[in-house]
């Protein structure tokens, strides 16, 4: 199995909750790899972070908590497509001391980038 560079990764993650931070969350989609764009269209997309009940603001803090690599073979029982994963799980604080769980998960895609394919918050 591939190695990665977990401080590299959490950067990239970093900066990806950052633009929904910013209201970005479209450029988020547009630069997420193929296999999330096919589960959820951009507006689709959108409606779950909204949905989730995330503020749409800055937060007070974030602090990485996790970081997870995993390999999903072919004929995964949920359907996901085969290939390695990492999920990298925050603790945010948002205003008002409201602390919720971030997950962000990335595929490393074909041409070896690493690209958003799940958020949820919790």
């Amino acid at each position: 199995m591939n190695d990665i560079d977990c401080g590299s990764i959490v950067n990239a993650a970093t900066r990806l909750v950052e633009m929904i931070d910013g209201g970005n969350a479209t450029q988020v989609w547009q630069r997420a790899s193929s296999v999330g764009r096919q589960v959820l269209d951009a507006g689709a997309f959108h409606e779950a972070i909204i949905d989730s009940g995330r503020p749409m603001i800055a937060p007070v803090s974030r602090q990485w908590s996790e970081v997870v690599r995993y390999h999903v073979g072919a004929g995964d029982a949920q359907g996901n497509p085969p290939g390695l994963y990492v999920a990298v799980m925050f603790s945010t604080t948002f205003a008002g001391q409201r602390t919720c769980d971030e997950r962000v998960t990335l595929r490393l895609d074909e041409d070896d980038a690493w690209r958003l394919v799940g958020y949820a918050m919790r």
